[in-house]
């Protein structure tokens, strides 16, 4: 039996897995990764050396999240984003919030392999402590996306 041939975007895949793999790894192959610490400035640093291989210009709210853009939201119009976030759970999965900034990046990846050229901006976002494993409080980045927290949230 032969198998077919993999996939480009799974072997990309594999690629940008292999690059996160060591990236806040326990000594029992678990993951903490957790944000505003040392591990999460990796991730973010990750995160924008992904974008910068892609021509994408990375941009940073106000809560942190991080944005690279393929368009201009700012004068071709409002975009279509996806993504997820790099920080984890203690002790979490290997793919416990990246698989879905990874999927984002791919996905542009294969829209251009295909010659594609989006009407609107396309964007892929890490939000910032979506799982509160440092504080307590979740989804802080995009709580002040959408205003049911500020930047100057206590944590009291």
């Amino acid at each position: 039996m032969t198998r077919p041939a993999e996939a480009p975007a799974t072997g990309r895949l594999a690629a940008m897995l292999d690059d996160l793999a060591g990236i806040g790894r326990t000594e029992r192959g678990r993951y903490s990764r957790f944000a505003w610490t040392a591990t999460d400035l990796e991730l973010r640093e990750w995160f924008v050396a992904q974008a910068a291989a892609r021509g994408l210009d990375v941009t940073v709210d106000r809560a942190g999240n991080q944005w690279a853009w393929w368009g201009d939201p700012d004068t071709e119009g409002p975009g279509v984003v996806s993504g997820s976030h790099l920080d984890s759970a203690p002790h979490g999965g290997a793919l416990d919030g990246p698989l879905g900034v990874l999927s984002a990046f791919i996905t542009i990846d294969v829209l251009r392999d295909c010659g594609m050229v989006p009407a609107a901006p396309l964007g892929v976002v890490n939000f910032t402590g979506t799982l509160g494993a440092r504080f307590g409080l979740p989804c802080v980045g995009s709580r002040v996306l959408t205003g049911a927290a500020t930047p100057s949230v206590s944590f009291a």
